[in-house]
């Protein structure tokens, strides 16, 4: 994932240079760059973040998309590849098998796409979206 990061790191960079601190910014991505990562599921879950909502949204008015396209994001797992820890929102029809399937530190096959970044009020730091749309154990 870090590297699907650093392919936008341009236009992420461009994008959140002139917002100040106390700010809150989004950065839409222009390639949903579809990949397969390897991803250490950790287990916990939890309603999807106001920002991660927010960034959808943004996604989906861009891609001229239904707002219904939301519905089926309402929660987010937490996924660790290397040292860095991502919630990524999973669709409901899949959570069943997220739950039931993958095993505290299990490595999976995530099939997944970009959304674009989003940088929160007086964070310096900006924080990447992804989506997963399926796996392979």
């Amino acid at each position: 994932m870090d590297q699907l990061i650093e392919l936008n790191r341009a236009g992420t960079d461009k994008s959140f240079s002139k917002v100040k601190l106390e700010e809150t910014s989004s950065y839409i991505g222009i390639d949903p760059m579809y990949s397969m990562v390897q991803l250490q599921f950790k287990g916990d879950s939890r309603p999807i973040s106001a920002s991660h909502t927010r960034l959808l949204a943004w996604w989906t008015k861009l891609q001229n998309a239904d707002k219904k396209a939301l519905k089926p994001y309402e929660n987010e797992f937490l996924f660790v590849e290397g040292a860095k820890e991502y919630w990524i929102p999973v669709p409901n029809q899949l959570i069943g098998d997220v739950n039931s399937k993958f095993k505290k530190d299990e490595t999976i096959l995530a099939l997944l796409f970009y959304v674009g970044a989003d940088k929160e009020r007086n964070e310096a730091q900006f924080t990447t979206l992804f989506v997963l749309t399926g796996y392979k154990p």
